[in-house]
């Protein structure tokens, strides 16, 4: 499962903060291999705007 979740990284990163289909599409696989609360956790970043995988303190880059 690591090196999956490691190929969604990648991508999640290069879509960058506006387009959170990488997130979604990480989540329903999450989903489908019985990890429902790692999918949880997906699906709030994609819709806060966050990135499980950058780091920042304050508002989210989309909003600033």
């Amino acid at each position: 499962m690591a090196t999956r979740l490691e190929e969604f990284s990648s991508a999640i990163e290069v879509a960058g903060l506006l387009l959170p289909q990488p997130l979604l599409v990480c989540a329903d696989w999450c989903d489908e291999n019985h990890e429902a609360e790692l999918a949880y956790a997906l699906k709030w970043c994609a819709g806060k705007g966050y990135r499980p995988f950058k780091r920042h303190d304050g508002e989210p880059e989309a909003t600033r």
